[in-house]
C-alpha cells in the first residue's frame, strides 16, 4: 500500500474527527496535492475528499485551487452518471413488472439512495440485479423484444454464461448497462447458496422513485463482504468496499440484526472474509462492530495484523485489469510435477466450450464457434506472457503480488501454512 497518501485517504474517511493530523495536510507540497487528487479520483473517493475539505475550512486553503475544481468536477460527473442510471432502473423495472417478473436489485443504486443518502456520494457502473433462475427464459425473451443486445437466437441468457452465472446486459441505443444475476456465487469455484433464502428475507425500497425490491440490510452487508473478500480476493476493488460497509453500519435502514448476521456467516461459509472486512473497516475506518461479533467470527489461529497487512496491499492495487496476475499462471508457476503442469496448461489453453461461451457471450452453437479457441489464445499471450516471462526472470513486484494472491487464496480457504499461524487473535 502507498502509505503515504492511502494512508492519508484512510484517515479522511474515518469517523475520528481528529483524524488527519493538520501538521501532515500543511506539510503536503503542490505536487503532493495533486498526486493526492488523482489517487483520490481513482479510487472513487472525490465526494468525501471534497466533504471534508468543504467541513474544514483551515484545510482548506492548503488545497491548490485546481485540485478542489478537479474534485468538484468528478462529483458532478458521479450525480450525472448515476440520474442516468436511475433512469435506467425505473425503465427495467417498469419492464419487469408488467411482465409479473420478480427482480432485486443489488448494492450500487441501493447503497447511493437508501445508505448513503446522496446521489453524488458514490459512484455506481454496472447496475446489478438478481432474478430467479426460473425467469430466466422469460427475461430473455422481454429484453430480447426491447431491443438488448443478445444473439437473436437467445433462448435464455443463463446458456450464454454458463461459467459465471451471471451476463452483462446492454441496451446499444440507450447505453443502459446491466450485470444480469441467476445466483450469487460463481460455480465451482464459490460454494453454491440458496438464493431462495435471501429472496425470502428480501425488502422493499423507494429507489429511483420506484418500489424495488433489494436484499435486506443483513444479507447486503453479508454480500458486500463476500464480495470484496471471497469473490474478487480483495485484489483491485480500492478502498469504496471498506467505505460501503462502513456507511451501511454508520446509517443501517434499520437495526442490523446482529445474531443473524453470525448465524447466516456461519450458514453460508462466508465467516472467514465477513470477519476481515468488518475487522479491516473496524480498524482502517473506525467503524462500530460489535466486539462479539467480530470474536465469534473470528478464525481460532490467525495473525490478524499479517492477513490485514496483506488484504490492504491487495485492496490498494493499481493496475489495468488486464495486466492483473491471474491465479492459474501462479497454479503452472507453482506445480512442481511436469505431468500435472502439462496437464494444467492443456486444460487452459482449451478449456470447457461452457468457458469460451461465458468468455465471448456467445452460444456452444454459434456458428465458428471453434474458432473462438484461437482467439482466446491470442488474447490469453497478450495478456499473461508478460506477467509469465516477469516471474521467469523473478521480477520483485511480480513475485510479490504472487505471493500476495497465494496467502489470501489460502488463508480464505483455512489452509494453516497461511498466514503462520500464532496462536488466539490479538485485535490492535
Amino acid at each position: 500500500m502507498n502509505t503515504r497518501f492511502s494512508n492519508l485517504l484512510l484517515e479522511i474517511l474515518h469517523n475520528d474527527p481528529s483524524l488527519p493530523d493538520p501538521a501532515r495536510l500543511f506539510a503536503l507540497s503542490s505536487d503532493d496535492w495533486h498526486a493526492f487528487t488523482s489517487d483520490t479520483i481513482r479510487y472513487r473517493m472525490a465526494f468525501q475528499v471534497k466533504a471534508f475539505f468543504d467541513s474544514k475550512s483551515q484545510f482548506r486553503v492548503t488545497v491548490p485551487q485546481v485540485c478542489l475544481d478537479q474534485l468538484g468536477e468528478t462529483v458532478r460527473k458521479t450525480l450525472m452518471n448515476n440520474l442516468r442510471k436511475q433512469a435506467h432502473l425505473r425503465d427495467m423495472l417498469a419492464l419487469l413488472k408488467e411482465a409479473n417478473i420478480p427482480v432485486m436489485l443489488l448494492k450500487g443504486l441501493w447503497l447511493g439512495e437508501a445508505v448513503y443518502r446522496d446521489l453524488k456520494a458514490r459512484a455506481t457502473g454496472d447496475i446489478d440485479l438478481l432474478l430467479r433462475l426460473e425467469d430466466m427464459p422469460r427475461f430473455t425473451k422481454l429484453v430480447l423484444e426491447h431491443g438488448f443486445d443478445l444473439p437473436k437466437n437467445t433462448a435464455n441468457i443463463c446458456d450464454l454464461a454458463p461459467a459465471k452465472n451471471e451476463f452483462p446486459l446492454v441496451h446499444p441505443t440507450r447505453k443502459s448497462f446491466f450485470d444480469i444475476h441467476w445466483a450469487l456465487t460463481f460455480s465451482p469455484f464459490e460454494k453454491p447458496v440458496d438464493e431462495e433464502k435471501f429472496w425470502q428475507r428480501s425488502e422493499i425500497y423507494t429507489i429511483a422513485g420506484k418500489p424495488c425490491r433489494t436484499l435486506c440490510v443483513e444479507d447486503h452487508l453479508l454480500y458486500l463482504c463476500f464480495h470484496a473478500a471471497v469473490h474478487h480476493r480483495f485484489n483491485y476493488i480500492g478502498p469504496r468496499a471498506l467505505l460501503d460497509i462502513a456507511s451501511l453500519i454508520a446509517q443501517p435502514t434499520r437495526q442490523i440484526d446482529w445474531n443473524d448476521l453470525v448465524i447466516r456467516s456461519r450458514e453460508l461459509a462466508w465467516e472467514r472474509g465477513v470477519w476481515l472486512m468488518l475487522d479491516l473497516t473496524r480498524k482502517h475506518l473506525g467503524s462500530q462492530v460489535p466486539q462479539s461479533v467480530l470474536d465469534e467470527l473470528c478464525p481460532s489461529c490467525s495473525d490478524d495484523q499479517f492477513i490485514h497487512s496483506i488484504a490492504m496491499d491487495a485492496l490498494f492495487l493499481d493496475q489495468p485489469k488486464t495486466n492483473k496476475l491471474h491465479i492459474n499462471i501462479i497454479r503452472l508457476a507453482e506445480e512442481r510435477s511436469l505431468l500435472k503442469r502439462t496437464a494444467l496448461f492443456y486444460k487452459r489453453i482449451f478449456p470447457a466450450s461452457e468457458e469460451i461461451a461465458t468468455k465471448f457471450m456467445t452460444s456452444v452453437n454459434s456458428p465458428g464457434f471453434r474458432w473462438l479457441y484461437f482467439k482466446r489464445i491470442g488474447l490469453m499471450v497478450r495478456h499473461h506472457l508478460p506477467k509469465i516471462f516477469f516471474i521467469t526472470l523473478k521480477n520483485a513486484d511480480v513475485l510479490a503480488e504472487k505471493e500476495r494472491i497465494l496467502v489470501i487464496d489460502s488463508w480464505m480457504e483455512g489452509d494453516a501454512a497461511y498466514p503462520p499461524v500464532t496462536g488466539k487473535c490479538s485485535r490492535q
